[in-house]
């Protein structure tokens, strides 16, 4: 997965190990307005995964939360504009559907022991934003904790469950994002389980997201309880960020499956602090993955390049796939016929510690989708034999490839 480059494919040199395939390797083409990225759909087929059934998280969630781009600073003016520009740009169209409110909407609670929002920033209510959301053809996410109080210090649920189902229920909510903090050193595996009670008596489908941190292995525990569980720490917007997370998620794959899935943490593409090359990167590896697609930025005010990353349909498809197989990380080790390119990046002052790839090639037709590694570590097609080669030693972050017969493991690369 790389950098955009115009009519040319690419291969991304950051990431940290090669996606293939036990059973069944499938390549896809993603085209960004006359330019194309590449990346490996993985596919392991795995035993049946148990997971909580209410009906939802058939495929992972899609939508957006208001946390990483704007942390505390949220009102229901926000969360208006954020759901008109889902529907009107587009995002909404290509499964975007969820809109989110993370921690600081709560305030207090009433004689009764329900929770109640901000009124200087939510003046409306709940209910009457929701409708809101609904009445454009989203859906209405809110967020709390499994402890005394939410990370932000805003009133939590423990010891509140079913109070606090009961009123996201009566506000129509439709997704819950239960996070960990302040938690009395309970166990997560007790704290967890009531809220999912609690939610399903309610009898409104309620998507449960649990954001345990992965301190207790969620994944272990969390497919009968939530409909996704955080594996990760929080996300920050940075390369080393995405590929920590990527890391530690990846081990988790046989977990996951269509009703639970493994959570790297919410989308940073478009808060600035990555490259374009890393945001494609960073969006397309959490597709491959199964994770949530849940952006964290403004997008209200996103430029073209975050809108045309988030809006891949190709990459999407990849993620919504109804097989819901996570990918699987296999190697780690760059096929031998690129390490020519590592070799010339370390001569030439580029740091290549770490340097792996996500293999990527374009395809026309459903056989040239269909690669192989030969007996020469070479990425070899099993349409024609031909093998992907890097050209000229590229020095970017995404360095163009070419398809052309295989010589045993010399290096298209020239001298220069």
């Amino acid at each position: 997965v790389s950098s955009l480059y115009t009519n040319e494919a690419v291969v991304s040199t950051q990431s940290t190990g090669s996606f293939s395939v036990e059973t069944r390797r499938t390549i896809s083409i993603m085209r960004m307005n006359n330019k194309i990225v590449l990346c490996v759909v993985v596919l392991s087929l795995l035993g049946a995964v148990v997971s909580l059934d209410n009906g939802l998280a058939r495929v992972p969630q899609m939508g957006w939360n208001s946390w990483n781009h704007f942390g505390c600073r949220i009102s229901e003016q926000l969360i208006q504009a954020t759901a008109k520009t889902l529907v009107s740009s587009g995002l909404a169209k290509v499964g975007y559907e969820y809109v989110n409110i993370d921690d600081c909407w709560a305030s207090y609670r009433n004689a009764t022991g329900f929770i109640q929002p901000e009124n200087s920033t939510f003046p409306s209510g709940m209910l009457a934003l929701a409708n809101q959301v609904h009445s454009l053809g989203l859906k209405f996410g809110l967020y709390s904790d499994a402890g005394n109080h939410t990370c932000a210090g805003r009133p939590g649920s423990l010891g509140y469950e079913t109070k606090d189902a009961q009123q996201y229920a009566a506000w129509n909510v439709d997704y819950l994002k239960y996070d960990n903090c302040y938690n009395e050193n309970i166990p997560p595996e007790e704290r967890y389980p009531i809220m999912r009670d609690a939610l399903n008596k309610t009898g409104r489908p309620i998507f449960f997201s649990m954001c345990e941190w992965g301190q207790d292995d969620p994944a272990t525990w969390a497919p009968e309880v939530g409909n996704s569980w955080r594996t990760t720490t929080d996300i920050n917007d940075s390369w080393d960020s995405v590929l920590n997370n990527l890391d530690i998620n990846a081990a988790l794959y046989p977990y996951a499956g269509p009703g639970g899935w493994n959570d790297p943490d919410m989308l940073e593409v478009g808060n600035g602090g990555m490259t374009t090359t890393e945001y494609i990167s960073h969006f397309s590896l959490w597709a491959i993955s199964k994770a949530p697609l849940l952006i964290g930025c403004d997008i209200t005010n996103m430029t073209k390049d975050t809108f045309t990353i988030l809006t891949n349909t190709e990459v999407i498809a990849i993620n919504q796939d109804p097989l819901g197989v996570q990918g699987k990380v296999v190697s780690n080790t760059l096929p031998e016929n690129l390490q020519e390119v590592k070799r010339k990046l370390a001569k030439k002052g580029i740091a290549p510690s770490g340097v792996g790839m996500v293999l990527a090639l374009p395809c026309v037709n459903a056989p040239s989708q269909q690669w192989t590694i030969n007996a020469n570590g070479q990425i070899a097609s099993q349409y024609d034999g031909r093998c992907l080669d890097v050209l000229n030693c590229d020095e970017d972050n995404g360095a163009p490839v070419g398809v052309y017969p295989c010589h045993g493991t010399d290096s298209e690369c020239d001298d220069s």
